[in-house]
């Protein structure tokens, strides 16, 4: 039973440990990125957010670390944001062409091209 306890003890000093560097984390989040929060409830909002992305974080770069992910992600500006309100971006714009076009015809203008700068120049 006294075991219990100190191991109870020492997890809950980690989850404060882990608590303080989170806010340290967060107070530098704050002034890197310009965020301030008059209100404390809504402070506390976004910090809450700004954990879970931490954790993503961390939980990504484990993945990475033993080769289970090939990518790896990291904090942003929008990091203190719910992903259901980031800002929607425009869809990319698609030329004309898709991948599935014959270039036969550019290729055809091409070699003439170079045929007639061949010729110019008497190569």
């Amino acid at each position: 039973m006294h075991a219990l306890l100190w191991i109870a003890v020492i997890a809950s000093v980690a989850c404060v440990a882990v608590a303080l560097t989170d806010l340290e984390q967060w107070k530098e989040f704050k002034k890197t990125y310009g965020k301030n929060y008059t209100d404390p409830a809504v402070d506390a909002f976004h910090f809450g957010v700004f954990q879970k992305s931490l954790r993503a974080v961390e939980e990504n770069h484990a993945k990475y670390e033993a080769g289970e992910v090939t990518y790896s992600i990291r904090i942003i500006a929008l990091s203190d944001i719910p992903k259901d309100q980031w800002p929607v971006l425009p869809p990319l714009p698609i030329g004309n062409k898709t991948r599935h076009d014959d270039i036969s015809e550019d290729v055809r203008k091409g070699l003439e091209r170079m045929e007639h700068e061949r010729a110019q120049h008497g190569v």
